[in-house]
């Protein structure tokens, strides 16, 4: 059996042994291979992105809702994205062992990949992690992020549905919604919601959600899970109108990053400190020093482009015959 054949028929070890090459060189070549091969057999998984502030009780929430989707007859996977060590650049694996249980009980899948620094909470590869579990005919894939709360918006790039857990006297709320999470929640949810506060976070919540639900729940007692199982399934019924915006927001996401590594490159160059020192010494604004720092970049590559052009013609015109010596 071929490892994109173990993909499509379920297979636990193809599937892990899948998301560890990707995880491992996500633009390598077998990684590379691995996608194209499975894009043909993505599947139609409904991705439920999962986050939060620190300590809101996320892990103990996918543990139920894995519960309620299984006992209704779901498949679901997990992607629990954990920090990274800043020695080994692996995860912690905090999640795997606070959700040991759910990896044996009704079929769950689960794996535990690290951030890897990336500041939007996921690491590159969890978006291929994404079309393996997919194409293993999940019904649903649950993403949880870092839980580095500011950071944690780039889970919108994809998932089909963001959940974004709260509860009373974790983490700076405030902060957080104004960094960006307010706008990409489809729901929020309100865990430890028998907690002093509870209600008045609920209310808070309602006034600025524009409308999205704000569900009530206790991860514990198992309080609200069927209710946002239940609007799972509502969801998961019209994904299809949502996932043309999700993917522009995934393009965008990955030109940032490119991008970001651009403008390393070009700052690193000793052409980036001359027009620094210019511009310290006030002889160019910053905006002129980066207009022709991009000119000159853009001068070298048509340039370059020139040179393998000829190149290859020198290759591929070459005469019928040899030409009759003197």
């Amino acid at each position: 059996m071929s490892l994109i054949d173990g993909i499509v028929r379920g297979d636990p070890a193809s599937i892990s042994r899948a998301i560890t090459i990707l995880e491992s060189d996500p633009g390598g070549e077998a990684a590379g291979e691995i996608i194209n091969s499975l894009r043909t057999s993505r599947g139609s998984a409904f991705v439920i992105g999962i986050t939060g502030p620190p300590g809101v009780g996320k892990s103990t929430l996918i543990g139920r809702l894995c519960d309620e989707l299984t006992s209704r007859g779901r498949t679901v996977s997990i992607l629990a994205v954990d920090a990274s060590s800043p020695f080994s650049g692996g995860a912690f694996l905090g999640n795997r062992i606070r959700m040991e249980e759910q990896l044996h009980r009704r079929g769950v899948f689960m794996r535990s990949m690290a951030s890897r620094g990336s500041a939007g909470g996921l690491g590159e590869s969890v978006w291929g992690a994404v079309r393996v579990l997919s194409a293993a005919r999940s019904d649903y894939v649950v993403v949880e992020t870092v839980g580095a709360g500011q950071s944690d918006v780039d889970v919108i790039g994809i998932a089909d549905y963001v959940l974004v857990v709260v509860a009373p006297g974790f983490g700076d709320l405030v902060q957080a919604l104004k960094a960006g999470m307010l706008e990409i929640a489809d729901a929020f949810l309100v865990n430890k919601s028998d907690l002093p506060g509870a209600d008045d976070l609920g209310r808070y919540l309602e006034e600025i959600s524009g409308g999205r639900p704000v569900i009530m729940a206790s991860a514990v007692d198992g309080r609200g899970i069927g209710e946002l199982a239940d609007a799972l399934e509502a969801a998961r019924g019209n994904a299809g109108t949502m996932r043309g915006e999700r993917a522009a927001v995934a393009v965008r996401i990955a030109l940032e990053s490119l991008l970001r590594d651009e403008v390393k490159g070009l700052m690193e160059g000793t052409r980036a400190r001359r027009m620094v020192a210019d511009v310290a010494a006030g002889r160019i604004s910053p905006h002129e020093a980066a207009e022709r720092m991009l000119g000159a970049r853009a001068r070298e590559n048509l340039g370059g482009a020139a040179e393998r052009g000829r190149r290859a013609a020198r290759r591929t015109h070459r005469p019928w015959h040899r030409p009759a010596r003197p």
